[in-house]
């Protein structure tokens, strides 16, 4: 898991601990400290993740003589204690999601079929598939394009998550 951003975090603290059923832009900054650009994606980042409810875009005069008027938005919080969940970043999709991807879609496939599929090396593939042997969610399918390594068989499809495997399972006595 990745760490949350400096800006984030002390917000979502503020979010949890503050009573009010709505939340300015200015008060945010002014209770965390943080400067209005930054909170503004944060706060922008929580309504499309359905943490808050952007209510107003309302702007405030500055008082310059051009008449600039600065931001303002008024967010109502939608359910206080989901907030925190937010702090837990989703993982990012690394190259063995690909690679698992793709062999879904071929289920007998060979290295440099799930090579292209995936743009993977070609010694990441065969580690991947070695992981996925190990762990009887593959096995070898014939010797049909042996110079190439052989076929394998996606043998156990758990769905488009890629399965949570050990990279060196405990022998059973099968």
């Amino acid at each position: 898991m990745t760490k949350p951003k400096p800006a984030f975090k002390p917000i979502v603290e503020f979010l949890t601990t503050c009573r009010k059923k709505t939340i300015t832009l200015y008060l945010t900054c002014y209770k965390t400290g943080i400067k209005e650009k930054s909170a503004l994606k944060v706060m922008r980042r929580l309504t499309k993740e359905g943490y808050l409810e952007l209510i107003d875009e309302g702007r405030i005069y500055t008082g310059h003589k051009s008449g600039v008027h600065k931001k303002n938005p008024t967010w109502k919080i939608i359910d206080r204690k989901k907030i925190p969940e937010a702090l837990q970043k989703k993982k990012k999709k690394n190259i063995r999601d690909r690679i698992w991807k793709a062999i879904r879609i071929k289920k007998i496939f060979n290295i440099r079929e799930i090579m292209e599929l995936a743009l993977a090396k070609e010694s990441t593939v065969m580690n991947y598939i070695k992981i996925l042997e190990r762990n009887k969610y593959a096995r070898k399918a014939g010797k049909r394009g042996h110079r190439e390594g052989g076929h394998w068989q996606l043998i156990i499809n758990d769905g488009p998550a890629r399965p949570p495997l050990k990279e060196y399972p405990e022998a059973t006595n099968d």
